[in-house]
């Protein structure tokens, strides 16, 4: 055999070794992890609108913080092989998320606060994505939710001084609710939004955490969902000002 043949047979064989390699099936429990839902390649994660959400539940915040679509990889999942490294993986995170909550870690009442998950779990690509400003595509869709005015009628702008600030959770007095009700001119009626009704910018002194804990025990008004929005009534908020802060009676 001459050098040439030599290598030929040579080249021939390590390009079968390669192919073969590169051919070689996986184990069953590789392939399996690799057919679940969460990890085909046609499964996305649309962070913008799960970061709209002030709470997750504990399942929720598990397959976000390992990059995975909730919906995709939850506590029902179909495959329930601890033996799959994804299902492993979700159920040990699910566990040490819950422990973090019962004691006050990362939220409270069974929910999860996005912020706090990711200051303690330490994911600066978490951190990232519920940080990121909106993308020119989500700000158009934002613009095109704003109610228009109806026709024959123009929208008057009405200017605002700077609103007085009140520390949260304070609880409103006479004079320091309604200062605030002028200055923050929110509408009557329609649809505001959260940074509407709160302090600074809004009429009603209360932290977001305070008033999402009295949104979920039924206290507040319930918010209303426009895809990845969410809203108030006006009226019904207008409703809970005058009820935590009845105007006062003058003497003659």
């Amino acid at each position: 055999m001459t050098d040439d043949e030599r290598a030929e047979v040579e080249g021939a064989v390590i390009a079968a070794a390669a192919l073969y390699t590169t051919l070689q099936p996986l184990s069953m429990s590789e392939l399996r992890d690799r057919l679940l839902p969460c990890n085909r390649l046609g499964a996305s994660l649309d962070m913008a609108a799960w970061r709209e959400m002030p709470f997750w539940t504990v399942a929720e915040a598990a397959a976000l913080s390992l990059g995975k679509n909730p919906h995709l990889l939850d506590e029902g999942s179909p495959v329930a092989d601890e033996a799959l490294p994804t299902i492993r993986s979700f159920r040990e995170q699910h566990e040490r998320i819950r422990r973090a909550v019962a004691i006050g870690l990362v939220g409270h009442d069974g929910m999860v606060i996005p912020q706090k998950l990711a200051d303690w779990l330490g994911d600066a690509a978490l951190r990232e994505a519920l940080t990121e400003p909106p993308s020119p595509q989500d700000r158009k869709r934002e613009e095109q939710r704003v109610p228009r005015p109806e026709k024959g009628k123009k929208p008057t702008a009405v200017a605002s001084p700077a609103p007085t600030q009140v520390a949260p959770d304070e609880k409103p007095t006479a004079e320091n609710a309604n200062q605030q009700t002028k200055q923050a001119e929110m509408p009557r009626s329609g649809l505001v939004r959260l940074k509407q009704i709160l302090a600074p910018g809004g009429p009603l002194p209360l932290s977001k955490s305070t008033f999402w804990a009295k949104v979920k025990t039924g206290e507040f008004p319930q918010p209303v969902r426009l895809g990845g929005t969410t809203a108030w009534r006006a009226e019904e908020i207008w409703e809970l000002i005058n009820k935590r802060n009845p105007p006062t009676k003058t003497k003659r």
